[in-house]
């Protein structure tokens, strides 16, 4: 029998589905541990779950236009409980066939045609209160980007607005590789991200 261990990202394989739910099993192991986020457990649950997104992806309140980068929107997420999203897109996925115009808005449309190209087919998959986009890769799918509809309203505001304020380590080093990347390629799409820093 095959037992999956807390420290070891291990998709059963590279569809929607099984990243989706690799990813919601480390949060949900992470969140375990939201009251101490210096443990390893936590830790390692952020940097596993971490694996599942695209480098430059990120997490965005529709409601306000305001985002954070993919590590933090991710330590965001965990800590407001919301490996439930990823749990219930896992069961939906596959997704829906998209690109970047089907986007929400100006900014968000510009943003995924940027990281992922204009006319790449991507994932869009609507849970309550929010849109995963995936991407594939040669890795396999990975996370684009977390639409949320009013993040106030799904209990993420205040721990985006923590998260945002992170400093130091693999977090600052990825969101700093994020931004640099929106900024040269995609201005329009950097104002989304004004407010990550």
């Amino acid at each position: 029998m095959y037992y999956k261990v807390w420290h070891q990202w291990a998709p059963e394989g590279s569809d929607q589905r099984s990243i989706l739910t690799e990813i919601a099993w480390h949060m949900k192991n992470a969140w375990e541990y939201r009251a101490t986020p210096g443990n390893t457990h936590f830790k390692a649950g952020l940097q596993l779950a971490h694996k599942g997104w695209k480098l430059g992806g990120g997490l965005v309140d529709l409601a306000d236009g305001t985002g954070v980068p993919s590590i933090k929107g991710l330590r965001a997420l965990i800590i407001s409980g919301r490996h439930d999203w990823f749990e219930r897109a896992a069961a939906l996925a596959p997704g829906k066939p998209a690109t970047a115009a089907d986007a929400p808005s100006e900014s968000e449309r510009a943003y995924l045609a940027n990281l992922c190209g204009a006319q790449t087919t991507l994932s869009r998959i609507k849970v309550d209160g929010a849109e995963i986009w995936m991407v594939s890769d040669s890795a396999g799918w990975r996370v684009a980007a977390v639409f949320v509809d009013d993040a106030a309203a799904s209990g993420l505001k205040a721990t985006m607005q923590l998260a945002a304020a992170t400093q130091g380590g693999c977090l600052g080093l990825v969101a700093g590789a994020a931004l640099l990347g929106i900024a040269l390629a995609a201005p329009v799409a950097y104002s989304l991200f004004s407010s990550m820093h």
